[in-house]
């Protein structure tokens, strides 16, 4: 009817048939837009909920492979997770804090591989355990004798190469460390283990696992390194999956059971 009233009125107006024409055309596509729009706010069922996955390159747990696909010892936990609780999903692979973002701030979007620590807690609605790890170790070189620690604030008179975001950042800084002071920032990894080596840092603070691929990507000696303090309890070494708030409870929960039945039959 509105559109009706709309066409009437133009045609009264004196322009051209083609100007008429023209702007009857982009009132249609406005008020089509609306349309979609509107449609788009209507809450889903739980069956139709289209879960958007996120997660970052963390390879044993996940990655991807030689062949473009997401792949990794958290990656098939989570795949028969998805088919037990009977959702259609998408994995996206982005950098650590694209992908936090995106699942903190999206509703039915799921993040992993992801540790759940105390800074982390009222972000999400978690789900664990998705996997569970060695923890998160600091290492030094092995000739370093000097080095002795038997606290976390026995760290911060050295310098720790991190990376600027993630578990190790996260809990750094929740523990009073700055960055320049005794935190070294680097873009990833593999830089902090050279910068290591090439004695420009006092220590690196990695996942172990993680490590051990790191070291020979580098054609470096793990040998070489020697733990020197572990960060973590035992129960944040579980890594797990999570949501944002404003997905409905009943996801969350679903998913929850059905992590809990593929875990059971491991």
């Amino acid at each position: 009817m509105i559109l009706l009233i709309i066409k009437y009125h133009f045609f009264e107006l004196n322009i051209s048939m083609n100007m008429r024409l023209y702007c009857f055309f982009i009132l249609l596509c406005i008020f089509s837009d609306s349309s979609t729009f509107a449609e788009s706010k209507r809450p889903n069922l739980i069956r139709d909920y289209d879960i958007l996955v996120v997660t970052e390159p963390w390879p044993p747990f996940n990655y991807v492979n030689k062949d473009n696909q997401v792949a990794g010892i958290a990656t098939e936990i989570l795949k028969k997770v998805m088919k037990e609780a009977g959702f259609k999903y998408k994995i996206e692979v982005y950098g650590w804090n694209r992908a936090y973002n995106l699942s903190k701030n999206n509703k039915n979007t799921l993040i992993y591989t992801i540790f759940r620590i105390d800074s982390r807690e009222s972000d999400f609605q978690w789900i664990c355990p998705l996997i569970s790890t060695q923890g998160v170790s600091i290492y030094s070189l092995d000739n370093r004798k000097d080095i002795k620690i038997s606290h976390i604030n026995d760290l911060k008179q050295y310098h720790l190469g991190v990376v600027g975001s993630g578990v190790t950042y996260d809990y750094l800084m929740a523990q009073g460390f700055s960055v320049d002071k005794n935190v070294d920032i680097a873009t990833n990894e593999l830089a902090n283990i050279r910068k290591l080596f090439k004695g420009r840092i006092d220590l690196i603070i990695q996942e172990e696992e993680p490590l051990e691929l790191r070291m020979q990507q580098a054609g470096l000696p793990i040998a070489r390194l020697k733990k020197v303090f572990s960060i973590l309890s035992n129960e944040e070494r579980q890594a797990c999956m999570a949501m944002s708030l404003d997905t409905p409870k009943l996801v969350t929960q679903r998913l929850q059971n059905a992590l809990n039945k593929v875990q059971n039959k491991k």
